[in-house]
């Protein structure tokens, strides 16, 4: 389904369009702030809506930054809400839960319990309304200017 609703998101011109027609753009790797009082607030919202207007962009697909470990960030029910409250945006999700399990577990010691974490957590994700899954690596190499985890 997460597939299905991704490709629906990306797909490209019908081969009936004529050339003159606009070609839709998704941004697909956009980070949105909270402010002073933690929230996404509406005018955080409309500032990127006011961007994606300005360069032509139709539809946004969300996605929490990678924070250092023991820092919360943007969590899962936070970017549905804001996608339940401007269809603009769409979300991705598993940076926060999924990525850490990939990044802190060899692959010779993948457990049949942390397996079923791991799929779980991915379920909830899906359940949740998410357009994909990110920012997910095996191995993460920072910018290495001491402020990216």
């Amino acid at each position: 389904m997460i597939s299905g609703l991704s490709l629906s998101l990306l797909s490209l011109p019908r081969a009936t369009a004529r050339a003159e027609e606009p070609m839709a753009i998704i941004d697909t790797h956009v980070h949105l702030a909270r402010n002073f009082r933690g929230e996404i607030s509406q005018s955080i919202a409309a500032i990127v809506l006011s961007e994606m207007d300005r360069f032509g962009i139709e539809k946004a697909i969300l996605s929490p930054p990678p924070l250092p470990p023991g820092r919360e960030g943007i969590g899962l029910s936070e970017l549905s809400a804001a996608v339940r409250r401007q269809p603009r945006f769409a979300f991705a999700a598993g940076g926060d839960s999924l990525n850490p399990m990939l990044q802190d577990t060899p692959a010779d010691r993948v457990s049949a319990g942390l397996l079923r974490r791991f799929t779980a957590t991915a379920e909830e994700i899906a359940a949740a309304g998410a357009a994909s899954f990110g920012e997910l690596a095996a191995e993460h190499f920072s910018s290495g200017l001491g402020r990216h985890p």
